[in-house]
Order: C-alpha cells, then sequence, then structure tokens
C-alpha cells in the first residue's frame, strides 16, 4: 500500500505545477489563517474532490517539500503560555530550514488582537541555535523578546504540499509526516494530517474547505509549536490544550521514532 506522501504526490502531480516567484504575489504575510486537522484518509478523499481548483508548488522538481523547524522561547516558556492563556498579542519565533529551496529563514509569527496572523521574517546563511548574532532591524515594533534570553526548545520535521488558486487568492499548506523534537527525542502521531487555508480576508468559498465541510471536518486550532512543548515538558500547564491533546490521541496513535531526513 502506498504511504501517505507518495498518495499526496500522485495527486500533486496531477495539479498544475508554480514556483516561489508565481506564488510571490500569495505570500500572504499578513492573513487570516483556518487550520484542520485530519487523517490521511479524510485528506486524500477531500483533495482528489477539488484538484482542477488548485496549483501545486514544486521545488527544484519535488512537490511535496520538505521542512525543519527549531522553536525559541525564553527559560520560563513566555511565548508557549503567552498563547496558553490567551494573549491578544502572541509570538512565535523558529528557525526554518526549506530543505529542498536550500534557503533557511529565521521567522517570527505575531497573533494580534484582530486574530491577524503576520510574518515576519530573515534569511540567514544556515540553521542556527543561538540568535545572538541577528541584528533586529526585521522585527515587528512590539516584539518584546532580547535574542539573548531565547533557548531552541523543541523542534519539528514534516513534509508539506502548498498548493494556491490564484482567483480565491488563496495559499493552502497541507503538512503531513509530522514528526515533533526535543533534543534525541522524537514522536509523531501517526496518520495526522494538518490543512491551513490563509486568506487576505476570510471566506467560506475555499473549494478545499468545502470539501472538508463535506466530511464534517470543522476547523480546529493547532499549533505544532505548543503540541510539542506539551509533549515533552508534561509538566507545563496544559489545560487549554486538553481537549486537543486527548483528540489527538484517540485519533492518531501516538509513536516513537528516531528516524531522520537524509
Amino acid at each position: 500500500m502506498a504511504s501517505i506522501t507518495e498518495r499526496i504526490q500522485q495527486l500533486a502531480t496531477q495539479m498544475p505545477g508554480v514556483s516561489l516567484q508565481d506564488i510571490a504575489p500569495l505570500s500572504l504575510l499578513d492573513r487570516m489563517d483556518t487550520k484542520y486537522v485530519l487523517h490521511d484518509d479524510q485528506l486524500c478523499a477531500a483533495l482528489e474532490a477539488c484538484l482542477p481548483e488548485y496549483s501545486a508548488l514544486e521545488v527544484n522538481g519535488v512537490r511535496p517539500g520538505r521542512y525543519v523547524t527549531t522553536y525559541f522561547d525564553t527559560a520560563d516558556f513566555h511565548m508557549y503560555f503567552s498563547h496558553h492563556n490567551g494573549f491578544r498579542y502572541r509570538f512565535k519565533l523558529r528557525c526554518r530550514d526549506y530543505l529542498d529551496s536550500k534557503v533557511t529563514f529565521v521567522e517570527v509569527k505575531m497573533k494580534n488582537n484582530k486574530e491577524r496572523m503576520i510574518k515576519f521574517r530573515k534569511q540567514i546563511a544556515a540553521p542556527v541555535t543561538s540568535l545572538q548574532h541577528l541584528d533586529r532591524n526585521w522585527l515587528p515594533e512590539r516584539f518584546p523578546y532580547d535574542f539573548a534570553d531565547v533557548i531552541p526548545v523543541v523542534w519539528n520535521r514534516f513534509q508539506r504540499l502548498t498548493i494556491v488558486n490564484f482567483a480565491k487568492q488563496e495559499r493552502i499548506t497541507i503538512d503531513m509526516d509530522i514528526h515533533f523534537g526535543c533534543e534525541d527525542h522524537t514522536i509523531t502521531h501517526q496518520g495526522m494530517c494538518v490543512v491551513e487555508v490563509k486568506q487576505s480576508k476570510y471566506s467560506k468559498n475555499s473549494p478545499l474547505g468545502q470539501q472538508l465541510h463535506l466530511q464534517h471536518i470543522r476547523p480546529a486550532g493547532i499549533s505544532k509549536f505548543c503540541v510539542a512543548a506539551a509533549r515533552f515538558y508534561p509538566g507545563f500547564k496544559q489545560n487549554e490544550f486538553k481537549p486537543l491533546l486527548l483528540r489527538l490521541n484517540r485519533l492518531f496513535p501516538l509513536r516513537g521514532s528516531s528516524d531522520h531526513f537524509q
């Protein structure tokens, strides 16, 4: 039986290919996000039903692409608890390595009091575990953290298919084969996929979103950073994440793994 990645690759080859340059107008660094958590079989069915509506990002002949992300936080996990406690302004800080395009960015995602996600980023030469050497001129004015006070706390790796619909001005990321890590420890929720519909303004007219609705799959908040932090630091307060974590345990068996991208 074909793996989920192979099945998604087969579907992706049926879509027109687009380049990073082609989708630049849909970078949507200031956007509304709608997330879904679903099983890989549900994803394949929904995607197959709306293939003609989308084009697929291809980088160096590869779709989907491979990503490795390291998340930073303060020693007292202020960013994690800001998310958990529902702060109106909150931040995530990460170093993301885009393996197939061979570029690396340090990125800040800011959630503002209007529920918009705004991303800031700076390209760097290679993945890093310390940010003290970086300047701050690319950061949002409200960013409250000193780079000297943050450390790498968790990481993840996954494969991502990015699809776009230019007419509807939407970009969708489909993450699969997601592995969460902390130092040398790795876990995965078997069969779990995360779909994120990115739009400049929220619209119900997303073809993929409509297919998910037909399957009775509702939007669900999920942060890969917070899931990893809650798993690897179980003593942390996680009341607000408990329903999501229990749902993930119920629907997607939790497994340990030591596999790595080559």
